[in-house]
């Protein structure tokens, strides 16, 4: 009888697996935008001759850095690669190492839940996967593997299969029509913010993340992270890491656990042989300097933030690695 049944479980999951592998690569709805964006980014990264600067990130990323400003100061090309963190660390290393060049360097504001990931990618990571970038699936650890091959549901397969798309979207908030030429969002300014978006913000405020609790600094992503970090030194790379935008909530200064998240990030990244340059709270700011989620900078408080930024990182812009 146990044969049997694991006979029949082998059978099962070769068949699933079949029918995975016939529908990879397909195009879906859900990763379009995201994509489209990437695309978009990738170009005018391609475009640039010289070594230029990079930021590397998720949407705190997209909406706030004002990379003008940064080419102005530094008098070097900017290309802003933030895109979702949705697609989780892995799928942003991936994409993001197949623009650097030597004599790069890499702003890393990475989302705090990105350096504790731990080989569960989120759904979106998932289906971009499968519908995008498969080939990055076979350099994942087996448990992601694994993870992913459990974890995807058959609606998902089902729009590998019939989704007829593929074409560019350019309605809503967020696609390449708002994207300027240095991959910066636009559009954010505090007059397009409607009720909905302040909606959102006000019940963020009411539920104050956790990263501190959720904090596994000696998580896979920050191996990772390593990694990527001794890659770009191999290439005369610099990796520049620092804080997040967050919108502040007081939890995240009176609460312990999450005040000595926070205060302690710096150090606890430094030891892992990470550069992280600022300090955590000098990048919050309050819920009036957000857009429609958390991480999203309106226009002007995106400019306060550039501006901070600037100030940290100056002085290691020009230090050899």
């Amino acid at each position: 009888m146990l044969k049997k049944f694991t006979l029949y479980f082998i059978l099962i999951f070769l068949l699933w697996l079949l029918i995975l592998f016939i529908q990879a690569s397909n195009p879906t709805k859900s990763t379009q935008w995201v994509f489209d964006v990437y695309n978009k980014k990738y170009n005018i990264a391609m475009s640039i001759k010289k070594p230029k600067i990079v930021v590397m990130a998720g949407s705190n990323a997209l909406f706030g850095i004002n990379s003008k400003m940064l080419e102005n100061k530094f008098k070097m090309p900017v290309v802003n690669y933030g895109v979702n963190a949705g697609i989780d660390l892995p799928l942003i290393l991936y994409l993001t190492k197949r623009i650097l060049k030597p004599k790069d360097i890499v702003i890393v504001p990475l989302e705090y839940p990105l350096y504790s990931y731990n080989a569960k990618p989120l759904e979106l990571m998932i289906d971009y996967i499968l519908s995008r970038e498969s080939k990055l699936f076979f350099q994942l650890t087996l448990k992601e593997q694994l993870f992913i091959i459990w974890n995807i549901s058959w609606k998902r397969v089902s729009n590998g299969y019939f989704y007829k798309g593929g074409k560019v979207i350019k309605i809503g908030q967020y696609g390449i029509h708002h994207i300027d030429k240095y991959g910066d969002q636009t559009y954010s300014d505090i007059k397009y913010k409607t009720s909905n978006m302040k909606n959102i913000l006000n019940k963020f405020d009411k539920e104050p993340q956790t990263y501190g609790k959720d904090s596994n600094l000696n998580s896979l992503g920050i191996k990772y992270l390593k990694e990527f970090v001794l890659l770009c030194k191999n290439r005369n790379i610099k990796v520049l890491f620092v804080p997040s935008t967050l919108m502040y909530n007081k939890s995240y200064l009176k609460d312990k656990i999450e005040s000595k998240f926070y205060n302690n990030l710096k150090n606890n990244l430094n030891q892992k042989g990470l550069l992280f340059i600022g300090n955590p709270y000098n990048y919050m700011q309050s819920k009036d300097n957000y857009f429609d989620t958390i991480y999203h900078l309106t226009t002007k408080a995106r400019d306060i933030r550039t501006k901070r930024l600037i100030k940290d990182i100056s002085q290691y812009i020009n230090i050899k690695i």
